[in-house]
């Protein structure tokens, strides 16, 4: 497997969209919550993978956040490799055994339901 070098020199896969995607899912992003005051003046749990661009949700509740920030992480992975590009890159390698994110479920069961 080729690599190319991504974020300070961290290496990911040159391989096809479907080993790009496993990849990039097996690769441990910071998670930040927070509890913050919507338009309409509701409290609300704010989730977000900073490394991400554009990954940020709000609901009701953390665990909800938890589910809808996961959801989108994968699609824009997804969209990201779909587009031709690497995806977002981070500074560390990718999980052995490939758990993906807050979701915990693998990789091969997060590509299953692509």
């Amino acid at each position: 497997m080729a690599a190319h070098e991504g974020v300070n020199g961290a290496a990911g896969p040159d391989g096809g969209f479907e080993e790009r995607v496993r990849w990039l899912l097996a690769v441990p992003h910071v998670a930040v919550f927070s509890s913050v005051v919507d338009d309409s003046g509701t409290w609300v749990r704010r989730a977000e993978y900073p490394e991400i661009p554009g990954c940020v949700v709000e609901a009701p509740s953390a665990v909800e956040a938890a589910d809808l920030l996961e959801e989108l992480r994968v699609r824009l992975i997804v969209a990201g490799c779909r587009d031709g590009g690497p995806g977002p890159l981070v500074d560390r390698p990718a999980l052995p055994g490939g758990t993906a994110g807050l979701s915990g479920l693998t990789v091969e069961e997060v590509v299953r339901r692509l």
